[in-house]
């Protein structure tokens, strides 16, 4: 039976103004079905694209496959005004599930699947369009199309090697949120405090708690956190070598979701 597909409690808005951007720099994998769909479309045999590939394996030696880019990085059926070939040609429902389903996400949970939206897009970031609950119709459509709502998902481990309920899983979740809102903290200090508090409970032997024992641990670390991380604020430190070398790294990987970078997959990929 499939779950219920819903939108956040929080009202998120969203619609496409075809500003292109999803359509450059963008790695659109595709499924077996998307494979089937584009070559019974015949682009080989279309004038513009004889001599241009328009899908490319992911790696030498796997099977994945996505679309084609060209050197720029822009999808190989990004026309000059923007819009879609294959939209133009065959209709919506031609293009591959990923492009008919950015920004749009389907996030299973226990009880329920969410409907949210990828803040990738500039539209979906600036909450420019109407509201999520509004796009629900369709993304049913396309989540029974693909099964994404068949079934409730595994909770995430607790840490590595410690597997339990949704219920153990919810009640960190809770706590690492009220950590992140606190207003009574700038926000680096409350990304430290979270980063302390996982730390703490990886440490912790927790494995043969029982959950109410363990709930009653996340309390106690939650409560007291603010203490613990106090002297890393009083006392600061310059980062050691090794944390310059993560913070650069990190940068790049944020670099890496500027509408203008170029995403190709490789080695480091």
């Amino acid at each position: 039976m499939s779950l219920p597909l819903k939108p956040l409690p929080m009202v998120e808005r969203w619609d496409c103004h075809q500003c292109g951007v999803c359509c450059r720099g963008s790695i659109v994998p595709l499924s077996a079905e998307d494979l089937a769909r584009l070559e019974a479309q015949h682009w080989d045999q279309h004038p513009d694209y004889e001599h241009t590939p328009v899908v490319v394996r992911e790696s030498w030696l796997g099977h994945a496959w996505r679309l084609a880019q060209r050197a720029d990085g822009s999808c190989v059926f990004l026309m000059p005004d923007g819009l879609c070939r294959i939209h133009k040609e065959h209709g919506f429902d031609a293009k591959p599930l990923v492009c008919r389903m950015f920004p749009l996400q389907v996030v299973p949970r226990e009880q329920a699947a969410y409907l949210t939206i990828r803040r990738a897009c500039p539209s979906a970031a600036a909450d420019r369009g109407r509201p999520v609950a509004e796009h629900l119709p369709f993304a049913k459509q396309l989540a029974r199309e693909r099964g994404l709502a068949e079934a409730a998902p595994h909770p995430p481990p607790l840490k590595a090697g410690e597997h339990r309920g949704w219920p153990a899983a919810r009640r960190l979740l809770e706590s690492l949120e009220r950590l992140l809102t606190d207003q009574r903290y700038p926000l680096v200090r409350r990304l430290v405090h979270v980063a302390i508090l996982c730390r703490l409970l990886e440490q912790a032997k927790t494995r043969t708690l029982a959950d109410d024992r363990l709930f009653a641990l996340l309390n106690l670390l939650e409560t007291n956190i603010a203490d613990e991380v106090g002297d890393l604020f009083t006392a600061r430190q310059p980062p050691a070598a090794a944390a310059a070398v993560l913070f650069r790294q990190t940068g790049a990987e944020i670099a890496r979701l500027h509408p203008r970078y170029v995403a190709r997959p490789g080695w480091g990929e």
